[in-house]
């Protein structure tokens, strides 16, 4: 995960957590839309320095936006609707 630049994973039922990302340091695009993922979006996702899209929409996610997201100077595109997200 380490040197993965682009992690598509949506449209197809993944259920849990949204966390152990810390390691996808090369991340630049992160795309988990349309599955049944819960729980709240992680402070994890603030170390991907890299990231330019984080696509999160369509899920069961719930909770506030950490604010560690502030980090990602790099983010150009955030999607979170249809879940129970605030903040």
């Amino acid at each position: 995960l380490k040197t993965m630049e682009l992690l598509y994973l949506y449209n197809n039922s993944l259920t849990g957590t949204l966390d152990n990302l810390s390691s996808g340091i090369n991340l630049r695009k992160l795309k988990v839309s349309n599955n049944t993922l819960q729980g709240g979006v992680t402070t994890e996702l603030g170390n991907l320095k890299r990231l330019e899209v984080l696509s999160l929409n369509g899920n069961n996610l719930k909770g506030n936006l950490p604010t560690e997201l502030q980090k990602l100077t790099s983010l150009k595109e955030l999607r979170v609707e249809y879940n129970s997200i605030s903040g």
